[in-house]
């Protein structure tokens, strides 16, 4: 009985101690300070590829493709691009025509000499419209950051020797003035080939053996020179252009042959000594005008005047000296 009272007494008393501190519980806590930031950065990478009625056009600038060395790793990296040989494709369609800000490239050497930084996109047409003039081939349009007069000089040169030997020179250039691009192209190539024959064999006739000894010495040499100059304007739509190609070449060649024949018995023998000399020079001229204008979107009237000469010589001098004996043959 006393400990069910010590109990009662004892819940009594923490009852009264609890109302007496009125403790409040809260579900929510206050901050004091707040933080302010100046500035929010969302980043994203953008996209380098898109199509555009059928084309598609990469952003160059915009993009991770600026990090590339040169335009050919560039073109690499868009779809539907392959490289072969060293140049690059569109399988199914052949090697692209290039423009440059709407102006048809002359020498790839504009193309080559382009550097990374000044260009801004590029546009690759599997199927151009007929305002370029590009045959049915097709278009890959590179836009630089800015249009401005340019001037563009390349030569390269090259030897090589493997049983013969072989060299050449190339020199090119381009000007390009507002609409008006004119170019320039020499090619200089030359070659040299030697070689030398020797052979015997040993024919029975009735009852001698006669031996056949055939020698011969050869050497060519040829010289090529090849040419191209041009100009064309582009305005618009209009493309009107003149261009000049031609060729001249000349090959020497020298031949020696020695042909003797022998018995064993040596009562007969019998040679032809021969010396032939070759020149053979040649040309060729072609001489193109041509106008184009593009008529709406699928169609380009295209009209051109051609002016053709080729002319090929040739002289041989052939000049042959002969000796022989005869005795009457052993029989055995």
């Amino acid at each position: 009985m006393r400990s069910n009272l010590l109990i009662c007494l004892f819940l009594f008393m923490s009852s009264a101690m609890l109302c007496a501190t009125n403790v409040a519980v809260k579900d929510s806590i206050d901050v004091a300070d707040t933080v302010k930031l100046n500035e929010v950065q969302i980043l994203g990478k953008k996209k380098a590829f898109k199509w555009n009625n059928n084309i598609l056009v990469a952003d160059v600038q915009g993009s991770d493709l600026k990090n590339e060395i040169n335009l050919n790793d560039v073109l690499k990296r868009l779809p539907g691009l392959w490289e072969q040989n060293g140049q690059i494709i569109i399988p199914g369609k052949g090697t692209p025509v290039y423009y440059i800000n709407e102006r048809k490239v002359m020498l790839m050497s504009e193309v080559t000499s382009l550097s990374v930084r000044d260009i801004k996109e590029i546009q690759v047409m599997a199927v151009p419209s007929s305002y370029y003039d590009s045959d049915g081939a097709p278009v890959i349009l590179i836009k630089t950051k800015k249009v401005v007069d340019a001037v563009t000089i390349e030569s390269n040169s090259g030897v090589s020797y493997y049983d013969k030997w072989n060299g050449s020179e190339n020199i090119s250039s381009m000007l390009q003035k507002g609409k008006t691009t004119y170019y320039f192209r020499y090619r200089y190539g030359s070659n040299y080939t030697q070689s030398d024959d020797w052979s015997m064999q040993y024919n029975t006739f009735n009852d001698t053996i006669w031996g056949i000894a055939t020698q011969s010495r050869s050497q060519r040499r040829t010289y090529t020179h090849n040419y191209q100059l041009g100009m064309d304007y582009q305005k618009e739509d209009l493309i009107v252009g003149l261009k000049y190609n031609g060729s001249y070449g000349r090959g020497d060649g020298e031949t020696y042959s020695a042909k003797s024949v022998t018995n064993d018995r040596n009562t007969a023998f019998f040679s032809l000594n021969s010396n032939q000399n070759q020149t053979a020079p040649s040309q060729y001229h072609h001489l193109n005008l041509f106008v184009s204008k593009g008529l709406g979107d699928k169609w380009r009237l295209k009209i051109s005047a051609d002016y053709l000469n080729r002319r090929n010589e040739g002289n041989t001098d052939i000049r042959e000296e002969s000796d022989a004996t005869s005795g009457k043959a052993t029989r055995l």
